[in-house]
């Protein structure tokens, strides 16, 4: 029996890849000082686990906590 790929799941740093995205829109509205960090975990998290993509989260995530501050 073959599992289906779609069924299959997220692979390795994807979760976090995704959490990191989500917490730096909010660090937009709320919370910047406590989501950016976050935020930068997460991509660290996800890239260290080897999501390729998650190196931009971080300065993604830095720039919306500037602009969460202004």
């Amino acid at each position: 029996m073959t599992s289906n790929p779609v069924t299959v799941g997220l692979r390795r740093g994807q979760l976090c890849a995704i959490l990191g995205i989500a917490t730096a829109g909010l660090a937009v509205w709320t919370f910047p000082l406590v989501m950016g960090p976050f935020s930068m975990a997460f991509g660290a998290i996800a890239w260290a686990r080897g999501e390729r993509r998650a190196r931009w989260i971080i300065p993604l995530a830095a720039l919306c906590m500037v602009t969460g501050l202004l």
